[in-house]
């Protein structure tokens, strides 16, 4: 799985960029983990409300490994 996008604006000196387009290069089935994640961090989010942080998916996701990019949810 690789992830590519295009910079909209740098957000920090560390390295954050907002983006304005991302792309996930990766197989169907990987696809459908990172979906899972996007609905298990949907979840959480109604569920914990204001306490919601933010949540990832190298922990979230058995099949991940450390060649993946990590996706991060976080609240708005």
């Amino acid at each position: 799985m690789k992830a590519y996008g295009y910079i909209k604006k740098k957000i920090n000196d560390d390295g954050l960029l907002e983006l304005k387009e991302v792309a996930i290069q990766t197989a169907p089935k990987h696809l459908r983990a990172i979906a899972a994640f996007m609905i298990k961090a949907a979840n959480e989010i109604e569920a914990k409300g204001n306490t919601f942080d933010h949540i990832h998916l190298q922990n979230s996701w058995d099949g991940w490994c450390d060649k993946y990019p990590d996706i991060i949810i976080s609240k708005k």
